[in-house]
């Protein structure tokens, strides 16, 4: 690779910093809003829980619903709360990933980038190819 096509290369930001900067925001921002869900939960679970048993057992559809429907509620939420914070940290991880991917991908470009200057440095190569001229 040449000078030339190394240094247009390098130009602006890498596409995977974009990916992984989105990813882990988004990430993060999935576990806060399932955070501030989980606290809710556990509010109605006080106010289910300040009950007592015996107005928790007679419940019925006729005689305290509102008891019923706590009941309700905090089962439906936990139904998906769990996937939906698994989902929040694995978009996390997976903007982890993109990022370490893209360091790997502009350090190999570093490293063709001195490959191809080195010669030049020495002053043993014209900078028309990597390999200082001699193809």
């Amino acid at each position: 690779m040449t000078l030339q096509q190394i240094s247009q290369k390098a130009r602006g930001t890498h596409r995977g910093t974009n990916i992984a900067l989105l990813l882990v925001l988004a990430g993060m921002m999935i576990e806060m809003t399932a955070f501030i869900i989980g606290i809710a939960l556990g509010i109605s679970y006080a106010d289910y829980w300040a009950n007592s048993q015996a107005v928790r057992d007679a419940a019925s559809p006729t005689n305290n619903p509102g008891i019923l429907s706590q009941v309700g509620t905090i089962t439906a939420v936990e139904a998906w709360l769990v996937p939906f914070k698994f989902v929040g940290l694995s978009m996390f991880f997976s903007g982890i990933a993109a990022a370490l991917y893209t360091i790997v991908k502009t350090m190999q470009l570093r490293g063709d980038a001195f490959a191809a200057s080195f010669p030049i440095a020495l002053g043993i190569g014209s900078g028309t190819d990597a390999d200082g001229g001699n193809s």
